[in-house]
């Protein structure tokens, strides 16, 4: 099963893949993710750090990022937003981990800082963001939601909860990067909860099984 995505597809030189329960490493990602993938600890914080180096430890990070068209970056998730982002000439690449708490505190704005000494027009970059639950399943407490509502009230609020004390974080994290300038954002329409493949779950979801595997979302360049 495949999660394609026409924002990357249109711009050569990246290879790039959304990991499932099934192929927890993207198929096509898997040799060079293996060889070159870095290490690193997600605590749901904002925290971007570089990758320098074939296999690096890191420490703690929930954004990565690569300038190196050698070296892959990748997040874990089962539930949270995996966003990849890419420059549409430059080598630069990120991959961002965003939960509820990471959204809250605002990561594509943290990460955006940092890329933006890379090339600080955002209409350069594009990003995609993958699997993640939707508000269909992902209803939280109206404490929760009403805090996202006013700490966003400048979104709309269909767009940070379009049903009743449900949070829609992957549209929330889109909205964010279009309102930087992002020339475009993608999201790959897949809730990790309740999205099925020949009957089974496609996704690992921490919701649904409260223990279990995670999937990777991983970006490389080519050249």
């Amino acid at each position: 099963m495949t999660t394609p995505s026409t924002v990357f597809k249109n711009v050569s030189g990246f290879q790039f893949g959304f990991g499932n329960a099934h192929h927890p490493i993207p198929l096509d990602l898997e040799g060079i993710w293996n060889e070159k993938g870095h290490r690193h600890e997600q605590v749901h914080g904002t925290h971007l750090t570089q990758v320098l180096e074939p296999r690096q430890e890191i420490g703690d990070a929930d954004g990565i990022f690569s300038t190196n068209a050698s070296l892959p970056v990748g997040v874990r998730t089962a539930d949270c937003v995996p966003i990849l982002i890419a420059h549409q000439e430059k080598q630069a690449i990120c991959a961002v981990h965003a939960g509820w708490r990471g959204t809250y505190e605002n990561i594509v704005l943290s990460t955006w800082k940092t890329l933006s000494s890379i090339d600080n027009n955002a209409s350069n970059w594009i990003a995609v963001i993958g699997p993640a639950i939707q508000p269909c399943c992902y209803e939280v407490s109206p404490e929760l939601c009403d805090k996202f509502l006013t700490h966003f009230k400048e979104i709309p609020e269909q767009i940070t909860s379009p049903k009743k004390n449900c949070l829609d974080l992957q549209h929330l994290n889109r909205k964010l990067l279009l309102t930087l300038g992002f020339f475009e954002v993608e999201i790959i329409d897949h809730c990790t909860y309740c999205h099925q493949t020949n009957g089974s779950p496609t996704y690992f979801s921490y919701r649904r099984n409260q223990s279990t595997g995670r999937q990777y979302s991983i970006i490389s360049r080519l050249f």
